[in-house]
């Protein structure tokens, strides 16, 4: 899988849907555009992937944002990634698609944006830190009245 390219640091690409559904018309009618120079949306077969991490590897942020081309969508578009044993991988997907009345070349008709979000680390961290201390002021309790 070619890398995503790398952007400054300060550089936060937090497009809204309406935003996104800017992008994709262009991507789905192979319009000639140096989008791909000015936003990180790369085309990425993500029904392929079998570690999502993969996509994260560049970023700091929780969420990425891809073009692929869908094999199967969930009634509400979004989904979750689960491993053998049912357990949540950490990932949530959310696909975004253009309306069915806007005219396009049938070959590119099953294009997608997807918006990947990632289980917080931090969020991972606090929760454990949060955890410890208030197991921390339960077992100061016990035996004081």
């Amino acid at each position: 899988m070619k890398p995503l390219r790398k952007y400054p640091p300060e550089y936060k690409f937090a497009p809204s849907e309406q935003d996104l559904l800017f992008y994709l018309p262009r991507k789905v009618n192979n319009a000639e555009n140096d989008d791909e120079e000015k936003v990180p949306l790369k085309f990425v077969d993500i029904y392929e992937i079998t570690d999502p991490g993969l996509l994260f590897e560049d970023t700091e942020e929780d969420l990425v944002y891809i073009f692929t081309q869908f094999r199967r969508v969930s009634q509400d578009g979004t989904g979750k990634s689960f491993e053998k044993n049912k357990k949540k991988l950490g990932y949530n997907m959310k696909e975004i698609t253009l309306d069915d009345s806007i005219p396009r070349d049938a070959k590119f008709k099953d294009y997608v944006v997807c918006r990947i979000k990632r289980k917080s680390k931090k969020k991972e961290e606090s929760t454990e830190e949060t955890l410890t201390r208030r197991n921390i002021r339960r077992r100061s309790c016990i035996g004081y009245t």
